[in-house]
């Protein structure tokens, strides 16, 4: 996996010949973006985010859930946007 920008919104697969291939490696991609970004996330840090950043954050780990039923799945993934102070 090449990560091509900061927030993660155009990752760039390997390109296997077979589907089953493709569809690993995207949700590769997106369970690394789960933990690196939200599941692993202290739970103190948690706490202290306003109510506002709480909403982004479950808003954002539940697109990253919702890819994999993306009409564009696997080859054609538009990943949702981290929030820019994650």
């Amino acid at each position: 996996m090449i990560i091509t920008n900061p927030d993660f919104s155009n990752i760039q697969l390997p390109t296997p010949s077979n589907r089953i291939g493709l569809e690993d490696g995207a949700r590769n991609a997106r369970d690394q973006l789960l933990r690196d970004n939200v599941d692993t996330m202290n739970p103190i840090r948690y706490t202290s985010l306003t109510a506002d950043q709480q909403a982004e954050i479950a808003t954002y780990r539940q697109a990253l859930l919702d890819v994999p039923q993306q009409s564009g799945w696997p080859t054609a993934i538009e990943w949702p946007t981290k929030p820019t102070w994650l």
